[in-house]
Order: structure tokens, then C-alpha cells, then sequence
């Protein structure tokens, strides 16, 4: 089957993506059993249509046991597991995730400001009327914001907020924790058995906002949410989460 999944990746996404097949289907493989909400394809360029067709044609093979879904929002493709990710939108929609503004510096929480909130949750709305609609290819608004509605796609406990309409990002430099959850998996079908280390979640918080409470959610709450849904699966992994300190001369969104 190994052959037969890489002349997939092969034909899909280009002979420069087909080197980086084993994380391309362990991106999907956590999308597939549930670990992952959606997952951001960021090996390079794909359209909507070869991703459609890599899934089916994954699903056919059988490495794929849900058939999944994707969506695109200007030149970016998501996918998703349709029941598993209407889901999770609408649970971000009750309950949104810590927002960190970065509009200027120094950075802050945004805490109990219902207009941002209020905001975040139309376009998340917006986006769930669109996919229950079948509506894949998402029709946006300038005043969306990206970073923001991509950290709830991935599902990061704490995710970047900044004006895209009135405000500026920070161009200034800054020091950044960077959180990373990192398994080893043997999947039976891939590199003869071959245990590889596979970064699942990535995402960085300014090291000044790190406080006790964002810390608890992040290392305890939502870490051990997500050993959880490994262990429900029964995967034969090995899983840790890794923190590293950066300086960055500025955000990149």
C-alpha cells in the first residue's frame, strides 16, 4: 500500500509535496480519527479539486476510514471531518477560546469584550451556514479575521486577535513560548512500520501573557484533553508536549 498512497501524494499535490508524504497522511491520519478538528494543508499549493480527489481516492484505499471533507478560503485548503468539525465550530461559538490581542504592543488578553467575542462568533456562524449549505469553497468578508478564525480551525486553546480594519499588527519584536504536541505512531501500512515523530499542534503565545492561568489550560486542560482522545483511539503512541522560548523581530499572520 505504501506505493500506492505515495503515487496518490504523487498525483495530487506534485512531485515537491510527494517528498513530504509521510506528514501529509499523518496530518490527515489525526484528522481522520478525531484527534485533529482540521488541519491546514502547508506543504505547498493545492486547489480544491486535487484535495477532493486525494481524499476519495485515500478513502478508496481504505487508509482513510471516515470519508473526509475540504474547504478553501482564498488559496488555503482545509480538511475536515464534517460531523466532527460543524461540531466543534458551533462548541467554539458557546464557548470561544482565550484571545490574545496583538493589535499593538505590549500585547493583551482580551478578556469579557463582548464586541470581539460578538465578532469572532458571526463569522464562525457565517462559515457553519456555508458548510451545512454545502457551500465548501467559503465566500468571505474583508472584515474577517483570518488569524483568529484559523487558530479555532485547528483548534488552539489560545489563538491571535488583532483589528484588521481599523488597527495595525505589532511590527515589533518579541519573545514567544512556542507550544508543540508531538507523538510517535507506528502505522502498519507506512514505512514498514517505522515509528516517526510527528508534530500535530504548533502554536506560540507572548512569553509576557504567559501567566499561571493560560498555563494551567494550556499544559494541563487542553493537553490532557488531547492525550485523552489518543488514548480513546487505543493508538500505540508515544505522545509529550514541547515548550521553547523564540525571539522573533516581529508577527507573521
Amino acid at each position: 500500500m505504501c506505493e500506492q498512497l505515495h503515487k496518490c501524494i504523487t498525483l495530487c499535490c506534485g512531485r515537491a509535496s510527494a517528498k513530504k508524504s509521510q506528514g501529509i497522511l499523518m496530518d490527515l491520519h489525526y484528522v481522520d480519527i478525531g484527534v485533529k478538528p482540521s488541519h491546514l494543508y502547508d506543504y505547498g499549493r493545492i486547489s480544491y479539486e486535487n484535495m477532493s480527489i486525494l481524499l476519495k481516492k485515500l478513502y478508496s484505499l481504505k487508509f482513510l476510514k471516515n470519508e473526509l471533507q475540504c474547504l478553501q478560503i482564498d488559496e488555503d485548503v482545509f480538511v475536515f471531518r464534517y460531523s466532527a468539525f460543524l461540531n466543534h465550530l458551533q462548541q467554539s461559538v458557546m464557548s470561544a477560546p482565550i484571545f490574545l490581542d496583538v493589535t499593538s504592543q505590549p500585547s493583551t488578553l482580551v478578556k469579557d469584550d463582548n464586541k470581539i467575542i460578538e465578532q469572532v462568533c458571526v463569522c464562525l456562524e457565517n462559515i457553519i451556514k456555508q458548510i451545512k449549505s454545502e457551500r465548501y469553497i467559503i465566500e468571505t468578508e474583508q472584515k474577517w479575521n483570518r488569524t483568529t478564525l484559523y487558530g479555532i480551525f485547528l483548534g488552539y486553546p489560545v489563538v491571535y486577535w488583532w483589528d484588521s480594519v481599523e488597527g495595525t499588527l505589532t511590527n515589533t519584536s518579541m519573545t514567544l513560548a512556542v507550544y508543540q504536541v508531538q507523538t510517535k505512531k507506528e502505522i502498519s501500512c507506512l514505512w514498514k512500520q517505522s515509528a516517526n515523530c510527528h508534530t500535530i499542534f504548533s502554536f506560540s503565545i507572548p512569553k509576557g501573557l504567559l501567566d499561571d492561568a493560560i498555563q494551567n489550560l494550556v499544559e494541563s486542560e487542553w493537553y490532557l484533553s488531547i492525550l485523552s482522545l489518543i488514548e480513546d483511539k487505543q493508538m500505540a503512541s508515544s505522545t509529550k508536549l514541547v515548550k521553547s522560548v523564540v525571539d522573533v523581530p516581529c508577527l507573521v499572520m
